[in-house]
């Protein structure tokens, strides 16, 4: 059997080993027989030195001490990395790096877990059943997609309910200034007294519109006076709520106003 050439980085007749993590290789033939080739770590170069160190996954220590006689063997380097003679003997470029190692390589194609608890592989083939649970920590992207879309749903659900608050608002705003406007033409009323502080304290006793609405807040009767108890004097003072189901003409406001306007007055008014 003819002798294997000889390759740079390497001419001692002892077999040689590599530095890489994971690489066995020890000698000058592979298993395929293709020849492989021993070179040296760039020693003198620190910074090239340290980038193949990460890629390698190695760091300098106690039981790694690289000298010039350390040496990584031709598997780790793409071909283009290598400059071949006539004679067969290769050397290493100026720019070369090692790029191939055992964590680096194509690993086999991972099974995913389908939204029936099932295993299925790549190609599509059925494998055993497991529950949905022990897969949890590998969600398959249909149900990534999915749960993304149903944030982004909540998200423009908040949005529509903002929108659908401020037309609320605008809608309270226009009804009450139609209502206001309607008072202003009919019955007499707090809304034609109350820029003026000297008719309201006329009429209430208090000293500006402002204090008559702090204490009606402080009374509390509701929004559409549904705390507001009714004496009846037809039937022996008995008390009653007022019935939602039939609205009156007067506002809370007003029914205050006027409440106040009887106690203090007698219902006269100021001309």
């Amino acid at each position: 059997m003819a002798k294997p050439k000889e390759f740079r980085g390497n001419t001692n007749k002892s077999k040689a080993s590599c530095c890489v993590p994971l690489c066995t290789k020890t000698g000058y033939v592979m298993e395929d027989g293709r020849q492989v080739s021993f070179h040296s770590l760039p020693i003198d170069n620190s910074e090239r030195l340290k980038k193949w160190f990460v890629l390698m996954r190695r760091d300098p220590g106690p039981l790694f001490k690289p000298t010039k006689h350390t040496k990584i063997c031709s598997r780790h380097f793409k071909e283009t990395a290598f400059l071949v003679t006539k004679q067969g003997r290769r050397f290493l470029k100026a720019n070369a790096e090692p790029s191939i190692f055992e964590w680096t390589k194509d690993k086999p194609q991972r099974r995913r877990l389908d939204r029936k608890g099932e295993i299925t592989s790549q190609s599509g083939l059925q494998s055993d059943k497991i529950p949905s649970s022990s897969g949890a920590h590998n969600i398959p992207n249909d149900q990534e997609i999915l749960q993304q879309e149903i944030i982004r749903l909540k998200a423009e659900l908040e949005v529509q309910k903002e929108a659908a608050k401020l037309f609320q608002k605008e809608r309270d705003y226009i009804k009450t200034q139609w209502q206001e406007s309607k008072r202003e033409t009919g019955h007499f009323c707090m809304a034609k007294i109350r820029s003026s502080d000297k008719l309201v304290s006329f009429y209430t006793g208090f000293p500006s519109y402002f204090e008559f609405s702090q204490c009606l807040e402080v009374l509390n009767p509701g929004e559409n006076g549904e705390n507001i108890i009714y004496i009846d004097s037809k039937n022996k003072g008995a008390q009653k709520k007022r019935q939602p189901s039939k609205p009156k003409r007067l506002t809370v406001e007003d029914e205050f106003f006027l409440v106040l306007c009887r106690l203090r007055l007698g219902f006269s008014q100021r001309i």
